[in-house]
């Protein structure tokens, strides 16, 4: 697998919380039921420009808008999900605590809150950490092509995981982690490897704030 981070913003991640304008009003209203395959299209800037089904963006590799979260206990330990074996690519990898797309017409931080309760039973209050573009192979003829909003939350809760989205959950010590002591290296998504080596100081920044908060 291939992978290349690009772009890095450092600021509050909250664009995307505006209506679409590249759609029509029924796309617009469209149900849940209805938007959970499909993803928002977007330009290096953020601006959407269109929707998509999840599976045709993902094989022709279109830029896309993504969210991903980080949830880190009171001792500053991160929450890693193995994915489920039946996910559509990198079953039984292991990525970051969260990781989805924005229904059309949903801001990006209210995404990331209700994927966190919907795949990790957790209702967490998240907080902007800025946006990242990466791209990278996935396998499977498939191409991840993400801007991501980056989200961090803090919580010493009981995680009651959706067996449909994740096959195990792991604590573990960021430093270790990082460093390649944690013993998940050769499982880790070519997103998380990119996160590891694009933000890792912000993600140890996370950490540590949220060891000094819960002190």
């Amino acid at each position: 697998m291939t992978t290349r981070a690009a772009q890095i913003d450092s600021g509050p991640a909250h664009r995307g919380s505006s209506p679409l304008s590249s759609v029509n009003d029924r796309t617009r209203t469209l149900k849940r039921s209805d938007a959970k395959d499909l993803v928002v299209l977007v330009d290096p800037n953020d601006n959407e420009i269109g929707i998509c089904e999840k599976l045709p963006a993902h094989t022709a590799g279109l830029l896309h808008r993504a969210i991903s979260v980080f949830i880190f206990d009171s001792a500053g330990r991160l929450l890693l999900q193995q994915r489920a074996p039946g996910k559509y690519h990198c079953g039984g990898s292991w990525a970051n605590s969260c990781c989805s797309h924005p229904y059309p017409a949903e801001s990006a931080a209210e995404a990331a809150k209700r994927r966190c309760e919907e795949e990790l039973g957790l209702k967490v209050d998240v907080v902007g950490g800025g946006t990242l573009h990466y791209r990278a192979d996935v396998g499977s003829g498939l191409i991840e092509n993400e801007l991501v909003h980056l989200y961090w939350a803090v919580t010493d809760a009981v995680c009651r995981p959706d067996a449909g989205e994740i096959a195990s959950i792991q604590w573990v010590d960021l430093h270790e982690l990082m460093t390649g002591r944690s013993g998940l290296e050769d499982m880790l998504t070519p997103w998380l490897t990119i996160y590891l080596r694009e933000i890792g100081s912000k993600l140890q920044y996370w950490s540590e704030a949220a060891a000094r908060t819960s002190a």
